[in-house]
């Protein structure tokens, strides 16, 4: 319990820097625009007309058949997560290994520290690695589906795993979740 708490004043005091120290846009700063798509300068608008654009944006958005890809992705991604990492996670490992509430949380801590990892490495592999957004997300994927398959597997023939290999099953499902990092800057490329 206390340690979802730190991590999650830890994010609080992140994001509070963040804040703080990130003023103005980059184009302010003297960066270059990286979507070439001409913006409206939205400061002459009501707030009237402020309203009206976002919801032909929003219509733009809604009608792209590619957002929906996104969506369903990051829809079933993000609830496999939530389900295992924080709904099932517990009661799984504890009912099928016998073992105390703090063992089993310190599985799931471990694979919460490897999603925020993944997140930091996940961009460097997209673009050394595999040279493509797309391929990754397919690749975690694959990744995660047979790592739950087994997962179920095993659970349903009862075979006898080590526990502790659940810190390295936790730790590559963390990793392999950390996708919509990406996944967000693959839905901003398509606008």
């Amino acid at each position: 319990y206390y340690s979802y708490l730190g991590l999650a004043g830890l994010q609080l005091i992140c994001s509070t820097l963040v804040i703080i120290f990130c003023r103005g846009t980059p184009r302010s700063r003297g960066y270059e625009r990286v979507n070439k798509v001409k913006i409206t300068n939205t400061d002459s608008m009501s707030s009237r007309e402020k309203f009206e654009d976002l919801g032909k944006n929003i219509k733009t958005i809604i009608k792209n058949k590619y957002f929906w890809i996104c969506v369903i992705y990051s829809i079933t991604k993000h609830g496999v997560y939530f389900a295992l990492f924080s709904l099932w996670g517990v009661p799984y490992l504890r009912d099928i290994y016998g073992e105390a509430k703090s063992k089993c949380v310190a599985v799931l801590m471990t694979g919460n520290a490897a999603l925020m990892l993944g997140s930091l490495i996940t961009p460097i592999i997209a673009k050394y690695i595999f040279h493509s957004r797309k391929w990754l997300l397919f690749f975690y994927s694959s990744a995660s589906l047979i790592i739950a398959l087994t997962l179920t597997i095993l659970s349903y023939k009862e075979i006898e795993v080590e526990f502790n290999l659940n810190f390295v099953i936790f730790v590559a499902l963390g990793i392999f979740f950390s996708g919509n990092g990406i996944l967000f800057s693959l839905v901003k490329e398509y606008y």
